[in-house]
């Protein structure tokens, strides 16, 4: 049957139509952020509900009682919520099996959904009081702690030594579980336990709970039983006993409270407490989970497709980040709180935290007892204070790229997916890591960069344990290469990718045909030098072949530990590897279409940077002459060619004659080949370069028929790379004709004919054939707006101060990897040989004040001038980009 309260409250909320995240045509992010909205205000429910308890508890038993009544909540949803219809419909998706339906933690989660359906119908403090009656008039209080710190706290109060945990070293029961098993004695007790679980720490954690379960036999310890009081107790009432008032009508203002409110319950800390009194920390504890609900609601209401939103907000809920804002606004004056002038303690942030924190509880529970109804997407408005750090959760700018929070968040989230946990901890003398396994805790590597506490603080030692870690990873998926540029930590990167390869999280299992590509193709690449490794490494794809190169240069540059095999490396990697082979994508050069040719050629790591390309004068050549130089409208059946050439800036570029040439046409003829023979590369480069994508690609399939030169190949080649974003920028014509799929068509050169047409004697003519030079930039197709909006908002290199447009190049902070990195905040106008050292990472902006730095292998006045400039235009710039920057140029030796 069920429970009566439980009953009560389904009849009047009714049916309510709840969709798994399972089930197809909802969007499961959504929902899955219904689900833990729901969860977070069933807590706020049970903090609200703690202020109601008899107030003689204590401050360090309030947390027990608030899990406590979690556990009861959770016990009554278990046993009642399947039995209603809501429960009963609820949609999943298909292959959902019955032990999933019934789990316990389907039940939770599909009742936290039902909760937040009913706050978002229904006036919110109607239902948070009709929550409140779902708890019992008495709790016990449960313990929490795990078993081992139970047990420990049990012997030292009996004045008993410690027992010692002796754990096997586990026994295989799959390929990839081991079981551990633990014994335990107590002779004091004559206890004698044997414990099992999948890692030692499980096996430990269960000898100890059978040990303290004989234990509390023994002990005549009674549970700590709380009464419910019938109503919340008098704020004001409670206080009598202390002398004056804190009265300060502009907080009560701002937080929503009536003139004169007493406001003392804020601040009112653990030392500070005497009978009838009840500290802060109750309070503290509502109002952070009420700051917390804020930040959920915020969640729920950001885009379904921006993942980092909610490592954002967390960084925003933390102590240091949130004080920090405190300081900043003028809302709040530390120094106006009532025991400040003492010092001490008054003036800790944790104190101020708490004090704070129980200031947006006061206003909270102040909000619950008005007569207003209020929703839940409201809630956050209720008064200026709330609309404060509404508005703080709101706002993209915040610099949360400089907490550490942030940075550690990202690199625990990879480490994560890889099975680690990673921790910063400090001995008497440094700073260090430890990552561990989550699998099995005795697993476990210490990153040491000797960084002595005397030397740096705890914010410094991070930042260079992330940046060194962040590095390795890096180098281990290719997303970077750069190399350390000493010796100096040579052997700390070897042992972390190494342990990091060896004990990764992962499943795979190779076929035969991939093994034996690994091997073979291994063979070959360990034969080469390192220089021709990198050089093959940039004309791989992101295939398997890419991550064998990668491989091969991370040994022979001692990056990883010589007895890991090319195959233990690909097995980190290979969920992000394509494992189709090139004998698989082909079966011949002469059926090589030109996506299937994109997939033999790499995608380039290394500087690409817009050129510049001389063009001869109009006076030399007749353009209007078609005798002479006739250049053909090339057409496919989806698009027409424009006739206008992309210019940037006053560039002045010529419009070519045009001579129409059907795609079924062949080059059976000179007079019917693509191009005539005897234009000049530049213009050759002109023409092509104003093609769209399905007019170069047309061109490239019909290669055999219509080129005329491996020139004319290599630029057709190059421009179709860029456009499928194989290479960050246009690559080079001596770059390109080499590759196989243009050397196999045996095209002559045009230099070649060049080389003929110079062997001509030398004939006295009257007229003027001097060559006038112009320059045409070479822009990125489909691209031109990126550089065309940095010109406008920068106007110059901000740098250097030069606003040549012709070598201005437009650089991107974050490396190009899509038309994602095309963002105006990631990108920065600069001078083509300061664009040079920005991608080496020899120079870099601090992503904190702005100034610019150059690193100490730049000795060269010209560029050592920069060296601590300031240029507060760079705010504009995206901290996360900046950031990334800085940690590749601040440890160079990484």
């Amino acid at each position: 049957m069920m429970d009566q309260e439980f009953l009560k409250f389904f009849n009047k909320y009714g049916l309510i139509e709840l969709v798994h995240p399972s089930s197809e045509g909802k969007s499961s992010i959504r929902i899955r952020r219904s689900i833990l909205l729901g969860g977070v205000l069933i807590k706020v429910a049970i903090n609200y509900r703690v202020i109601a308890y008899n107030n003689l508890i204590e401050d360090k038993e309030l947390q027990f009682l608030c899990n406590s009544l979690s556990n009861t909540i959770k016990d009554k949803v278990i046993l009642n919520f399947p039995k209603t219809e809501s429960f009963l419909n609820v949609k999943v998706g298909n292959g959902f099996t019955s032990e999933e339906y019934n789990s316990s933690s389907f039940i939770l989660d599909i009742f936290n959904l039902y909760i937040y359906k009913v706050f978002e119908l229904n006036d919110f403090k109607q239902v948070l009081n009709d929550i409140c009656e779902l708890f019992p008039d008495t709790v016990n209080l449960v313990n929490v702690k795990d078993s081992k710190t139970k047990l420990q706290e049990f012997l030292q109060a009996k004045k008993i030594s410690l027992p010692n945990y002796l754990t096997d070293n586990g026994k295989q029961v799959t390929p990839t579980t081991y079981s551990y098993t633990t014994h335990l004695e107590i002779k004091e007790y004559s206890i004698d336990v044997t414990g099992f679980g999948l890692s030692k720490r499980l096996s430990q954690l269960d000898a100890a709970q059978k040990a303290y379960e004989i234990l509390s036999k023994f002990s005549k310890q009674s549970h700590n039983t709380f009464k419910l009081s019938n109503s919340f107790f008098d704020l004001s009432g409670n206080y009598k006993s202390l002398k004056g008032k804190k009265l300060n009508n502009y907080l009560n203002d701002y937080f929503g409270l009536h003139k004169d409110y007493n406001i003392l319950p804020a601040f009112i800390s653990l030392r500070m407490k005497k009978n009838g009194l009840v500290s802060h920390r109750r309070f503290a504890m509502l109002g952070s989970i009420v700051l917390k609900l804020f930040r959920t609601i915020a969640l729920y209401a950001s885009n379904d497709y921006d993942n980092d939103e909610s490592t954002r907000l967390e960084v925003i809920g933390s102590n240091d980040f949130f004080i920090k804002q405190i300081k900043e606004s003028d809302f709040i004056i530390l120094s106006d709180f009532p025991f400040y002038k003492i010092g001490g303690e008054y003036i800790n942030e944790a104190y101020n935290m708490d004090c704070i924190q129980s200031l947006f509880a006061l206003s909270f529970i102040n909000e619950m007892k008005n007569d207003n109804e209020i929703k839940l997407n409201n809630i956050n408005k209720c008064n200026k204070a709330f609309k404060w750090y509404a508005e703080l959760l709101d706002n993209p700018t915040l610099e949360l790229e400089q907490s550490n929070h942030y940075i550690m968040n990202n690199l625990v989230k990879r480490l994560q997916s890889l099975g680690f946990i990673i921790k910063i901890r400090k001995n008497e003398k440094i700073f260090y890591f430890s990552i561990e396994s989550v699998f099995d805790k005795s697993v476990s590597y210490i990153l040491d960069l000797k960084l002595n506490i005397l030397e740096y603080n705890r914010e410094i030692a991070t930042r260079n344990l992330v940046g060194f870690v962040t590095k390795t990873l890096n180098r281990l998926d290719g997303s970077n290469m750069t190399l350390p540029k000493s010796n100096k930590y040579l052997n700390e990167i070897c042992e972390l990718s190494s342990f990091i390869i060896i004990n990764a999280n992962r499943n795979f299992n190779p076929s035969e045909e991939t093994m034996k590509f690994v091997q073979e193709k291994n063979n070959h690449i360990g034969d080469l030098e390192i220089n021709d490794i990198f050089e093959f490494f940039s004309e791989v794809p992101n295939n398997l072949e890419k991550f064998i190169y990668i491989f091969n240069i991370l040994n022979k540059c001692n990056l990883i530990d010589k007895d890991i095999s090319c195959l233990d490396f690909i097995g980190l990697n290979h969920h992000n590897i394509d494992f189709t082979t090139k004998s698989e994508e082909v079966n011949s050069k002469d059926e090589l279409s030109i996506k299937e040719a994109l997939n033999f050629i790499a995608v380039d790591e290394g500087n690409a940077f817009e050129e510049t390309i001389d063009l001869p004068s109009k006076d030399v050549i007749d353009l209007t002459n078609e005798t002479q130089y006739r250049i053909p409208e090339f057409k496919t059946e989806k698009t027409e060619i424009s006739k206008e050439i992309i210019t940037d800036s006053k560039l002045n570029v010529d419009v070519i004659p045009e001579l129409n040439l059907k795609p079924s046409q062949t080059r059976s003829l000179e007079s019917t080949a693509l191009l005539p023979k005897e234009l000049p590369l530049a213009e050759r480069i002109k023409y092509f370069n104003n093609l769209n994508e399905d007019e170069l690609l047309e061109i490239w399939e019909r290669r055999e028929e219509v080129l005329d030169f491996a020139e004319d190949a290599a630029i057709v080649l190059s421009l179709i790379r860029f456009n499928e974003g194989i290479d960050r920028e246009i690559r080079k014509i001596t770059e390109i004709i080499d590759f196989e799929n243009i050397t196999c068509l045996d095209l002559p050169s045009l230099k070649a004919l060049s080389t003929k047409s110079a062997e001509k004697s030398f004939e006295i003519k009257e007229n003027d054939t001097r060559i006038r030079k112009k320059a045409l930039l070479v822009v990125r197709p489909n691209q031109a707006n990126f550089r065309a909006e940095l010109i406008s908002l920068w106007k110059k290199c901000p740098i250097t101060g030069c606003n040549i447009l012709e070598i201005l190049d437009a650089a991107h902070i974050y490396p190009y990897r899509g038309e994602k990195d095309n963002e105006i905040t990631n990108g920065i106008l600069l001078r083509t040989d300061i664009h040079k050292l920005f991608d080496k990472y020899l120079l870099s902006i601090h992503p904190k004040n702005f100034t610019i730095h150059i690193s100490k292998y730049i000795t060269d006045p010209q560029y050592t001038q920069y060296e601590g400039k300031k240029c507060n235009d760079f705010k504009r710039l995206s901290n996360d980009a900046l950031s990334y920057h800085w940690m590749y140029f601040l440890n160079p030796n990484f």
